[in-house]
């Protein structure tokens, strides 16, 4: 799952899990189906996506969890010709999560991004070799078991053209070896038209639709994910698909673009207190809803910072509320606005399903550099 075409698929994990003693607890003799089990459709679901290695998160993780129905920490990978199953660190969330459940459902992305790579041959063993997917889904399978996981939401990307075109059979084994016991099997998908959105849809309990990077780390400054433009994904990814089986992911961060060089995320709280520190004026742009501001840097450069507050990811939610989805996610825990917490239920616009006319606003295109670096 990636915000930043790069900055968060981060590697250099240890390949253990070190749980405190309540998590150990909990999860070491596993829980019953119906324990780990998500509710039937119904009310939609709030996920929230969490990255193990800043620790800087663990403060306001209660508050985030008790805002959420499914924590999806980045605690498993596969790694190397036979994609061996590692468990990663969680740096201290375990725990914390263990106290919210069973009401919290755990499912936890299992990815190939390792050591900062995106390991394709670990990809391709999964999802290609009969004898390596099943060793693969045995041993998640043993896995939930142990720690109570409800399920798992894959996230492979830079497989290669095979692995791409095996990618929904590698999902439905999953899911039909998953719901005999209870788990499920869901599965990130990037929002170019290109992703095999539907298929993935049909074949696991549900696609997370990627909904953001408009525009991206290496693009011209803009909108992260404004609403203008969600519109238009929406309109032609869900079109067709069962709702029931699609989760939507929004952004609740920024990037910080320092004039012809590539941008870096930032946290909308850290955003709103550059703003102040710059004296720069926040703006919200009408299309987008996105807010933005403009400062000189101390690296001589002119910035341009783009994020999505509390206010902007009502007003994508209220978009893709619009489509009745299985659920929403954030990407991610630690980025976003304290506010969206005291947000009220979803309840869809009277325009979200209205496609808008014309060009994007907000053109988003690779970065041009404006000089010699």
């Amino acid at each position: 799952m990636d915000c930043s075409k790069g900055a968060s698929k981060r590697g250099g994990l240890m390949a253990a899990l070190a749980w405190g003693g309540l998590a150990v607890a909990l999860w070491a003799c596993g829980l019953s189906a119906s324990a780990r089990g998500l509710p039937a459709a119904g009310a939609p679901l709030f996920v929230g996506f969490y990255d193990a290695w800043d620790q800087s998160d663990l403060p306001a993780l209660p508050r985030q969890l008790a805002g959420l129905d499914v924590f999806a920490p980045r605690w498993v990978t596969i790694r190397g010709a036979q994609g061996q199953v590692v468990v990663e660190p969680d740096n201290g969330a375990g725990p914390i999560a263990a106290r919210a459940a069973p009401r919290l459902k755990l499912m936890p992305l299992i990815s190939n991004a390792h050591d900062d790579i995106w390991d394709q041959p670990a990809a391709d063993a999964v999802t290609l070799d009969p004898a390596a997917r099943k060793a693969f889904l045995a041993r998640l399978a043993q896995l939930a078991k142990a720690r109570g996981f409800a399920g798992y939401i894959f996230d492979f990307e830079n497989m290669s053209p095979r692995a791409d075109a095996a990618y929904p059979a590698l999902l439905a084994a999953a899911r039909a070896a998953f719901s005999p016991v209870g788990l499920q099997a869901w599965a990130t998908v990037q929002p170019g038209p290109d992703e095999p959105f539907k298929a993935l849809a049909a074949s696991g309990d549900a696609a997370v639709l990627m909904a953001y990077d408009e525009c991206w780390a290496t693009s011209n400054a803009g909108p992260i994910a404004g609403a203008d433009w969600l519109r238009r994904l929406l309109a032609d990814r869900l079109s067709g698909v069962d709702p029931r089986h699609v989760v939507v992911a929004l952004a609740a961060y920024g990037y910080d673009w320092p004039d012809g060089r590539p941008g870096q995320p930032i946290g909308a709280a850290a955003a709103i207190r550059l703003a102040a520190r710059m004296k720069a004026p926040l703006r919200r742009d009408p299309a987008s809803q996105n807010v933005h501001f403009a400062y000189a840097g101390a690296d001589g450069l002119s910035h341009q910072v783009w994020f999505l507050d509390a206010r902007a990811f009502a007003a994508d939610r209220a978009v893709a509320a619009a489509w009745r989805p299985r659920g929403y996610a954030l990407w991610r825990l630690g980025l976003e606005d304290p506010a969206i917490w005291s947000l009220p239920p979803a309840s869809p616009a009277d325009t979200s399903r209205v496609t808008p006319s014309g060009p994007p606003p907000h053109p988003c295109d690779l970065l041009k550099p404006a000089g010699p670096a």
